[in-house]
């Protein structure tokens, strides 16, 4: 297990980082900045999936 206060994830935002981490998945949507960080400071690839 790996604990990375720096995320500042609430709860639910951070138990879906860690089901997509935990399961290998290839990418995780969001729309919330703050997961997005979160993503990519635990090296899970997000999008946003909206093209702009």
């Amino acid at each position: 297990m790996m604990l990375h206060f720096a995320t500042k994830l609430r709860a639910g935002d951070a138990l879906h980082l860690a089901i997509a981490l935990n399961n290998g998945a290839k990418i995780l949507y969001t729309l919330d900045d703050g997961l997005l960080h979160a993503a990519k400071l635990m090296s899970v690839y997000a999008s946003r999936g909206i093209k702009t």
